[in-house]
């Protein structure tokens, strides 16, 4: 029965994580653990190697949360009705078959984008996952003196 509204259950466990972390200007526990903060790279001027900055607008906080809740609640209904409605076995010139390949397409578009994001992360260490890219919110530490609450001691692992 679970199974029927796994999406709904996601995206509100995912809109609860929301709610109570970025849209009030905290960081989510692992980022609290790492000293990580958001800030908003569009009002940052660049001036050295500062930490400072504001937080994220209402807007960049909306965008979040439609852009990972809706943009996962909406990609999970998808994938789950056209694997149910059996798109891809459909006939080759079909509306569904070609709807099918449309996503398929989409997911590989996508996957090759994450997999350049990641390339980029990795060199400059800016953005984490593309709606941090397209919101311009960058993860900085929260307070420069603290440091981090993880010990990465090998007997702690």
């Amino acid at each position: 029965m679970l199974f029927q509204y796994e999406p709904e259950l996601d995206a509100f466990l995912e809109f609860l994580i929301w709610q109570f972390s970025i849209w009030v200007d905290k960081p989510t526990l692992g980022n609290a653990l790492m000293n990580l903060r958001y800030r908003d790279e569009r009002a940052f001027e660049v001036r050295g190697k500062g930490l400072e900055g504001p937080g994220l607008t209402v807007a960049q906080k909306i965008w979040y949360c439609v852009a990972t809740v809706g943009g996962q609640y909406m990609w999970a209904c998808l994938q789950s009705f056209s694997s149910f409605r059996r798109w891809g076995d459909s006939k080759q010139r079909s509306v569904a078959r070609r709807a099918w390949l449309l996503i398929q397409r989409m997911e590989g578009i996508y996957k090759a984008a994450s997999f350049s994001n990641l390339l980029l992360f990795l060199y400059t260490g800016r953005y984490r996952n593309l709606i941090e890219r397209a919101s311009r919110a960058r993860l900085v530490y929260g307070s420069p003196n603290m440091n981090r609450a993880m010990s990465f001691e090998y007997m702690n692992r």
